[in-house]
């Protein structure tokens, strides 16, 4: 039975994707840390074929990204690294390596992959939003911080690398302010900063102000919490118009070509076009959604949150082909 009453009240806090669209993890607010080939996945004709192991030795895994060669997971203090190949060919969990990040009792509330410039030499670059209110930038040849983005006054909850307009990153916060930055220019304040609670079309005051989700494609972004979701024009600054939901926090969102996922706490993943209407929605079945993630590649957009189910939904057909269970590691 302990083993039952575990999976039951299993959250998944963090998922990822590699950005060639064959590999996928996800992780628990305990800590274990599930991965798998996307193709496996969906051809297991029961629960995934996926690989569970102890991310942070037992510490709370908070936020995962990945390149094509590695998966990184935020602790508290510092993101883990591991060979995606170690994983899962050979099921070795011995990190390839580790970077502290600030005070070792600050959480990494959010991992982005900033892929870089071209024009500035399109270095992949790590991208850490914690909870000392900073966002921490990692190069990932020299295995450091080499950047420290400060002037939010709460702590960050997401980040996302972008590249348009002279913006490279976007992070969201407590503080009720999504800031852009310009990380070519080290040290340099925020470039803008808009806050949607000031706004009469998004703000909720019962909900409260905080930016819980950022996310952009091109030169889009989109942003939710307290406030109603929100489309700005990374370019004008402008905000363009509000996204559903219209009732609930929303937790997480996704830009897809010309589409709009949102979810958060309510039972639906919306689907929206950049007007704000609302194409379709997918019933889910977890009360409460923390994270999105996406792939081109197999046209799935993943869901999971509060509840040990794990969905893969066709971005095409919006239908659900594949949901599988969450399997934690064996006490």
């Amino acid at each position: 039975m302990p083993g039952l009453e575990r999976n039951l009240y299993t959250t998944i806090t963090c998922q990822t994707i590699s950005p060639d669209g064959d590999l996928y993890a996800a992780s628990t607010e305990s800590g274990d840390v599930s991965v798998g080939r996307i193709a496996d996945i969906l051809c297991s004709s029961g629960e995934a074929d996926m690989f569970t192991f102890h991310g942070l030795d037992g510490q709370s895994v908070y936020s995962l990204t990945s390149t094509n060669d590695f998966l990184f997971a935020g602790g508290k203090g510092q993101v883990r690294a591991w060979r995606w190949e170690d994983l899962i060919n050979d099921q070795n969990i011995q990190p390839a390596f580790i970077i502290p990040i600030g005070d070792p009792r600050v959480k990494v509330n959010w991992l982005d992959v900033d892929h870089g410039d071209v024009n500035f030499g399109g270095r992949d670059k790590l991208l850490a939003g914690c909870g000392d209110n900073n966002v921490y930038v990692l190069n990932l040849e020299r295995l450091s911080v080499v950047d420290v983005l400060r002037g939010h006054t709460s702590y960050v909850h997401c980040v996302a690398a972008a590249n348009s307009a002279g913006v490279s990153v976007l992070s969201a916060s407590e503080d009720g302010t999504v800031k852009f930055w310009d990380t070519r220019k080290p040290g340099s304040d925020a470039v803008f900063t808009c806050t949607p609670h000031n706004d009469e079309v998004t703000r909720r005051p019962k909900l409260g102000k905080f930016v819980s989700t950022v996310a952009c494609h091109g030169d889009w972004m989109v942003c939710g919490g307290g406030p109603v979701t929100s489309l700005w024009n990374l370019s004008t600054r402008i905000m363009s118009g509000s996204i559903p939901p219209v009732t609930g926090v929303v937790y997480a969102a996704k830009i897809v070509e010309d589409k709009i996922y949102t979810s958060g706490q309510n039972t639906d993943l919306c689907v929206s076009n950049y007007g704000g209407e609302l194409l379709s929605t997918v019933k889910l079945n977890c009360s409460c959604v923390y994270s999105l993630a996406h792939t081109s590649k197999h046209n799935l957009i993943t869901v999971a949150g509060s509840s040990p189910h794990i969905q893969f939904i066709n971005t095409n057909n919006h239908t659900v082909v594949k949901s599988f269970s969450f399997q934690s590691v064996k006490s």
